[in-house]
């Protein structure tokens, strides 16, 4: 699932607008279908994969869970175009947001003063003019931030839903720590099986050991 963020082929900000609406419909319906809701114990696409590959003899649960842990390492290093790049680029758009912000009161400002100028000197009309075009600039480069900003929250967004399913872990008031999602559920998986090891070993044991004193 490839996220559009940049916008470089296309300078036109109506088409930028309509566009991230576009997506970010698309985007959630792609999302729902990646990711699923468990609380409504409807499954996604990536946890259907992790089962298949659990109930794979060439893979398996290790496997599984060793897939995982690389996902969340490549959603959450520095080194990938992933949650470090998207805070970084929110970091300084809304800088240059606030610029602009500032920009467009300080020139409207202007302008309404032209226009309160122009009422008694006729000259000053040519002056509104010029401050009324600048006011639009900014309002067109104000847009265009926002709307880059806009779409960088919700590529962070989605990489946070699918670390959330991937495992979430919650401190309790006894500083005991609680871990969920698909991480957890294998885990508690691998566990039973190591239980279901040792019984079985414990078994066999005593098996032979009852069968040695038979044949005793």
């Amino acid at each position: 699932m490839k996220f559009d963020t940049n916008f470089r082929d296309d300078s036109d900000i109506n088409r930028q607008g309509m566009f991230l609406v576009a997506d970010i419909f698309k985007q959630n319906k792609n999302l729902q279908n990646l990711l699923g809701d468990r609380d409504r114990n409807v499954i996604g696409n990536l946890e259907r994969k992790i089962n298949a590959l659990v109930n794979d003899s060439t893979r398996g649960v290790f496997y599984a869970i060793n897939l995982l842990k690389r996902l969340q390492f490549i959603l959450t290093d520095g080194n990938f175009d992933y949650i470090p790049k998207y805070e970084k680029e929110i970091k300084d758009l809304q800088t240059v947001v606030t610029k602009l912000d500032a920009e467009f009161r300080r020139k409207f400002q202007e302008l309404k003063e032209d226009e309160s100028r122009s009422k008694l000197n006729v000259l000053r009309k040519s002056a509104m003019t010029g401050t009324l075009e600048k006011v639009l600039a900014i309002m067109e480069e104000y847009y265009n931030a926002l709307v880059k900003l806009k779409s960088r929250y919700y590529a962070r967004e989605i990489c946070l839903r699918i670390l959330a399913l991937i495992e979430t872990k919650e401190k309790t008031a006894n500083d005991k720590i609680i871990s969920s999602g698909l991480i957890s559920d294998l885990n508690k998986l691998t566990g039973n099986l190591g239980v279901l090891k040792n019984n079985f070993q414990k078994n066999s044991n005593i098996l032979y050991r009852n069968r040695k004193q038979v044949l005793i």
